[in-house]
């Protein structure tokens, strides 16, 4: 669940940057 937390938070900051798209692709990476 640490993950998951990590990854949100990362998500939060990258959608500022407007790579929000490339943080949800490397959580499913990192997910499998």
């Amino acid at each position: 669940m640490s993950e998951r937390q990590g990854a949100g938070a990362t998500n939060g900051k990258d959608k500022t940057s407007g790579e929000n798209v490339g943080c949800p692709i490397l959580f499913l990476t990192h997910s499998w």
